[in-house]
């Protein structure tokens, strides 16, 4: 189960959205809708990932996008964190909920108190 904590921001679509008008379509109601440029970080991935070699690539790359922008939202440096789940990798697979973006600083700090 994911854990939201108040710092972080979600976005949800509330109404239906008509596809054929293409990427640009999209983005228009998103600058509306949310007041900012989506192509700053999400959904211009979406678009770019059309042209990955392969569609396992196409995973694994909106995989990564996905946990940077997640980073992004919840204010942490998106390096920094791969980092840090790479020196904790015994410790992230017995209780992966407390290394998310969101609670991995808290986790580490327990971890230098003991």
């Amino acid at each position: 189960m994911i854990q939201v904590t108040p710092q972080m921001r979600i976005r949800v679509a509330v109404e239906p959205v008509d596809f054929r008008k293409g990427i640009d379509g999209l983005a228009c109601l998103c600058r509306v809708a949310l007041g900012s440029d989506p192509f700053s970080g999400a959904i211009l991935h979406r678009k770019n990932a059309y042209f990955y070699k392969t569609q396992n690539g196409a995973r694994v790359g909106d995989l990564f996008m996905s946990l940077i922008h997640t980073c992004e939202l919840n204010k942490v440096n998106p390096f920094e964190y791969l980092t840090e789940l790479q020196k904790h990798a015994s410790e992230l697979s017995s209780d992966p909920d407390s290394w998310m973006p969101w609670n991995y600083r808290h986790t580490l700090q327990r971890a230098d108190a003991t």
